[in-house]
């Protein structure tokens, strides 16, 4: 226990520079969210017409998640790196939330074309895409705003500091979500 106790006090002193807390929080909060949005999704894919679901099958579902996997994987290594030499990573990481906000309210509105099975695939697939393009656009903002935060020392504590407080606010997530 003696051992930890170094540990927790440069917790407690980086809790308490604003510009670490300040990070922490919009990490934590994002990924509250984010893991919400994440177990609902397929859930909403593989649901019935009539509460409001898609009711695709495993493999649709499946392929969709694939191709926004591909499409991730693509943005990640080609277009995010020239868009994160333009743009700040605070400006980037709240630009993005902007976006995703009305797309995660718009997504269960699908179900209205669930009727027309290859266009709702379609519209599903790329609403997805984008969203998760998004999400992990703020992401990786929220770790460059954490490790900008602090001296270059302390940045790995940061980063434990971080990943610790938004593992509380991820178990949280689906409580809250429903």
């Amino acid at each position: 226990f003696r051992q930890m106790l170094p540990l927790l006090r440069e917790s407690l002193a980086l809790i308490q520079q604003p510009a670490v807390r300040v990070a922490v929080l919009w990490y934590s909060i994002h990924s509250m969210f984010s893991i919400y949005v994440y177990e609902i999704f397929p859930l909403w894919l593989l649901a019935t017409k009539e509460s409001g679901g898609m009711e695709f099958g495993l493999a649709a579902i499946g392929s969709i998640q694939s191709i926004t996997g591909l499409v991730l994987l693509l943005y990640q290594s080609f277009l995010f790196p020239k868009i994160a030499k333009k743009v700040l990573p605070v400006q980037l990481w709240s630009r993005s939330g902007i976006l995703l906000f009305p797309l995660i309210v718009a997504m269960p509105f699908l179900a209205l074309l669930s009727h027309h099975t290859e266009i709702s695939f379609v519209l599903s697939a790329v609403l997805r895409s984008v969203q998760i393009i998004l999400d992990m656009t703020m992401f990786t903002c929220s770790f460059l705003l954490i490790n900008n935060s602090c001296d270059g020392d302390k940045r790995g504590a940061a980063n434990g500091l971080a990943m610790s407080v938004a593992s509380v606010f991820k178990s949280v997530g689906p409580i809250v979500g429903g």
